[in-house]
């Protein structure tokens, strides 16, 4: 079955610093629920991949993301191609009143370990995970940016 999940925050700093920030393999384990770290084979763009290396749901979790597309400071895109749980992510940026809107969006297959524990209960916790993630990402930009 195909999951769905959609989480937005208003980030109060320019649309560059919070693209740039957020794509950061060094800062992505601090502001994201989990993940335990990420190394990219080179400069962010499309072509480039990069590997998560996450505990969710008690399970360690290794993942091979492609970036598929890539318009700094607007938009990135990313493949997941693995057995448990092959997903599209999407990081979408919008200038706001003095700040920026960052939705992400996170399209797949439930399978797998992941499968046997419930899809429900598998999406619940990804949705969470994703608004901690987007509010621990608002707390340490805006602390820095104003």
């Amino acid at each position: 079955m195909t999951a769905y999940i959609q989480v937005s925050a208003i980030i109060d700093c320019a649309i560059e610093l919070v693209f740039d920030k957020s794509m950061n393999d060094d800062l992505i384990p601090q502001w994201s629920p989990g993940l335990l770290e990420a190394h990219s084979d080179g400069p962010p763009g499309v072509g480039t991949t990069t590997t998560e290396v996450r505990r969710f749901l008690g399970i360690r979790m290794v993942n091979r993301l492609e970036c598929v597309e890539y318009d700094r400071p607007y938009r990135a895109v990313y493949e997941v191609s693995d057995e448990i749980a092959p997903h599209t992510i999407t990081h979408d940026y919008e200038k706001i009143d003095g700040g920026t809107k960052l939705t992400i969006t996170v399209t797949g297959e439930v399978k797998g370990v992941l499968a046997k524990i419930g899809e429900r209960i598998v999406v619940a916790k990804l949705e969470s995970n994703l608004n901690q993630g987007l509010q621990n990402l608002k707390n340490m930009l805006e602390s820095s940016c104003q």
